[in-house]
């Protein structure tokens, strides 16, 4: 998504301080960037597609200047080149735009009608913010939704003062499960450099761990660019299993006690065609060790902040796939942040 910065000042030092400020955008995601600024009385403009040091090379950091705006481009309407790319000048006027002008077909329709000449596409700017990989985001949220069910639940007297208790130090004890499972990186890593050569990895889940594998699905493909799919693990047998072959990775996910048997009747489905099984779970008492190829063991909790737990080896795991494979995980290619 754009993003936007502005200077006024008095060292002369302008077109450094709006190279910095974009530089500190670069992680929302652009396809050019632009700087505009005041020098001896005239304005002058830059502009270049692509990376923000395609556009350092170009700049005079040298010129004196104590006014000047600068942008970050996602393209939403007109293509990402020179011509589209921010600020537009006209006459006196240099701006730089962010967000979604609705009407913009009226007002241009009107424009043109007075004769006025349109040199770019961009009249509207902006689309949906597009999220990549960041635990923070999802676990803000998952912990927030979490918080606000145990209010409402304690409010319709559906849980007891004891229940709540029990389950608030479940939530204190949050931080020392989550560096636990942050000390187990190396293993993460180990699971990661053998998954790094596959094009289709799957995820399988069934309920809450279902969301799960779609979360973790989707965070490996925005930063890895590895193909991956989740699937309900109770709806593999209706077609979705005859993609499994000798060596498929799957992620099976079980943290659920009350459906975690026929999770796993799921995923020794896919085993025996074979599949590599790399299983995400918070079950400590398994007696069969056949199914699975690589265990990832969850510290259990209470099922509302199960997901706050699971999420982080998935998450890491995503992380160190794209890592083995050199990709720019803080700005992947054609995807803007959430902020």
């Amino acid at each position: 998504m754009c993003g936007i910065v502005g200077y006024v000042g008095k060292n002369n030092n302008c077109v450094r301080v709006l190279i910095d400020g974009l530089s500190k955008l670069e992680y929302r995601g652009y396809d050019s960037t632009e700087i505009a600024y005041l020098s001896n009385g005239k304005i002058t403009t830059n502009k270049e597609n692509g990376k923000l040091e395609n556009l350092i090379y170009k700049v005079k950091f040298l010129e004196q200047s104590n006014l000047g705006i600068g942008h970050t481009r996602w393209a939403t309407y007109g293509m990402a080149n020179q011509i589209n790319a921010h600020p537009h000048k006209v006459g006196k006027f240099t701006i730089v735009h962010n967000g979604i002008i609705e009407n913009y077909n009226e007002i241009k329709e009107e424009l043109v009608q007075k004769n006025y000449k349109f040199s770019s596409e961009t009249y509207t700017e902006a689309g949906k913010e597009i999220a990549v990989a960041t635990t923070k985001a999802y676990s803000a949220q998952v912990a927030m939704l979490s918080l606000i069910a145990l209010k409402l639940a304690s409010s319709k007297n559906l849980i007891n003062k004891k229940q709540i208790l029990e389950i608030l130090k479940d939530v204190k004890n949050l931080p020392n499960y989550m560096s636990e499972l942050l000390d187990n990186r190396a293993y993460y890593r180990e699971i990661a450099e053998h998954l790094k050569e596959y094009n289709d990895i799957f995820y399988i889940g069934r309920g809450v761990d279902y969301a799960l594998a779609m979360e973790e699905s989707l965070k490996l493909k925005e930063i890895s660019y590895t193909h991956s799919e989740a699937y309900a693990a109770g709806e593999l047998k209706h077609g979705t299993i005859s993609l499994i072959e000798e060596g498929t990775p799957v992620i099976a996910i079980v943290t659920d006690e009350k459906i975690a048997a026929k999770t796993i009747s799921n995923i020794k489905e896919v085993k025996s065609r074979g599949a590599y099984v790399i299983y995400v779970t918070n079950q400590i008492d398994d007696i069969d060790n056949s199914f699975f190829d690589k265990k990832i063991l969850i510290p259990k909790v209470n099922d509302l902040f199960s997901p706050l737990l699971t999420i982080i080896p998935l998450q890491l795991i995503a992380y160190e796939i794209a890592r083995f494979k050199n990709c720019n995980i803080d700005k992947p290619k054609n995807l803007a942040k959430s902020v």
